[in-house]
């Protein structure tokens, strides 16, 4: 099965919900399969601010794009549907 692809970044490197969610379980110890695409991350406790500062390196690592510290915030970031719109409008803007 291929994996759903969130965004694609600098040179072709992707970030891909399966991978995201993959971080996040390793983060979470719950399974991937646990994590639903609009469970709250972040609201709900699973994960804390340090955690977010990992999220967001994680992202510029994959994408190779900077995230803006007005971009970190639970719109963006508390869940893998919200991170994957993220990172799609983080390729989509101009560098």
């Amino acid at each position: 099965m291929k994996p759903e692809s969130a965004a694609c970044g600098r040179a072709g490197s992707m970030l891909s919900l399966d991978e995201l969610r993959g971080w996040l379980a390793e983060r979470t110890g719950l399974e991937i399969a646990e994590i639903a695409d609009e469970m709250p991350i972040f609201s709900d406790g699973l994960l804390d601010s340090f955690d977010l500062v990992g999220v967001v390196a994680f992202i510029e690592g994959k994408l190779g794009r900077r995230v803006r510290p007005l971009d970190i915030n639970l719109r963006n970031f508390d869940t893998v549907n919200a991170i994957a719109a993220f990172a799609t409008t983080l390729v989509s803007a101009r560098p």
